[in-house]
């Protein structure tokens, strides 16, 4: 399937965004990616233990996610009302129909609207038959759904006369293995959407030694009648359409990676130069050679024994607060973005 040139070109940022949004583990899985190897160059294995040691130390403060979390709490301290007749009155416990609340699938686009800028809902049409009552409609559970795609499912797009005329949707489906009921394989697929003189049809493309469609169908409305639409709308940050949408977390995802890579360095430098170093001088090498052979022991339950005019003392590096100094400034910087989503809108 041919992605889309926008979806190419936003797909690194909504990566980042995923990965900040996702916490440490997710940030620092992938290395160099967001904190660069200090002497790249050198790729001896004592260089790359030292790397391993350097992303080991750093501390990445969760401060996107948090803010992501806190903001969403906040939009649904109260629960929104669904004002609908009464036939709707599924989607307040089934809205999906994999048991996802309407109220559910609001805070998931709230989310990803916040950390990607975009996502898309799905009107999931079944084939209806003509003259059923609203029970057999529910029996046989030819409800309408509203399925959620996040921005990296949604791969290729056309607008034609202010319409949508195609659409693309990457699905990750689970077939359980026919000789193991234990083992879940995980299988990419494409559902296509085109209008065919005016008709919304749907090919379902998979792969299966070569790519192939493995079911077509033509979704109708609840009376019956082919869809002359594509039953999808995309819910955007800015605006509801295809447009480039700003993505509102983005520049403190952006402050809390370079805090994260001030603070590889901060703690790289703590832990190679924070301790004292035990300083001997004035003494023969016959001394030294006595004191290596004796393994120096340091501390008030030890005697060191020195010659005259020798000298024993402790150095430490000073303070240096360079990047100290760059992560608080990081950090409230972050603080100051944050506050500033909840300013109201003057304009």
């Amino acid at each position: 399937m041919l992605f889309r040139s926008q979806f190419a070109k936003l797909n690194k940022r909504w990566q980042m965004m995923r990965d900040v949004t996702d916490g440490e583990s997710a940030v620092k899985a992938k290395g160099e990616e967001y904190l660069p190897k200090p002497n790249k160059q050198d790729n001896t294995p004592a260089n790359r233990e030292r790397y391993k040691q350097y992303i080991a130390r750093a501390s990445f403060l969760e401060v996107t996610k948090d803010t992501l979390d806190k903001y969403t709490g906040q939009a649904f301290a109260t629960d929104p009302a669904l004002v609908t007749d009464s036939s709707f009155d599924y989607l307040k416990t089934n809205a999906n129909g994999e048991g996802a609340t309407i109220y559910q699938l609001a805070q998931k686009v709230f989310i990803d609207q916040m950390r990607y800028g975009r996502c898309g809902l799905l009107i999931d049409c079944k084939k209806s038959v003509s003259g059923l009552s609203q029970a057999d409609v529910e029996l046989f559970d030819l409800t309408p759904k509203i399925k959620f795609y996040d921005v990296f499912s949604i791969i290729n797009w056309r607008i034609t006369d202010d319409k949508l005329s195609m659409l693309v949707l990457r699905e990750d489906i689970e077939q359980v293995q026919d000789d193991d009921i234990f083992v879940v394989n995980h299988v990419t697929q494409y559902r296509c959407f085109t209008l065919e003189a005016g008709v919304c049809r749907i090919d379902v493309w998979r792969e299966q030694g070569a790519w192939q469609i493995i079911d077509t169908t033509y979704p109708t409305d609840a009376k019956g009648n082919l869809l002359s639409f594509i039953p999808f709308v995309i819910v955007g940050s800015d605006i509801n359409d295809f447009s480039e949408q700003s993505i509102p977390l983005e520049s403190i995802a952006r402050l809390n990676l370079a805090h994260y890579r001030n603070s590889a360095d901060y703690e790289d430098s703590v832990f190679r130069c924070g301790q004292v170093q035990p300083v001997i001088s004035g003494i023969s090498d016959a001394r030294l050679r006595y004191l290596e052979d004796k393994d120096i022991s340091i501390g008030s339950a030890s005697a060191l024994l020195l010659e005259p005019n020798s000298t024993f003392s402790f150095v430490q590096a000073g303070a240096n607060t360079l990047a100290s100094e760059a992560m608080d400034k990081k950090y409230l910087n972050m603080q100051h973005l944050g506050a500033k989503l909840i300013e109201p809108n003057k304009g």
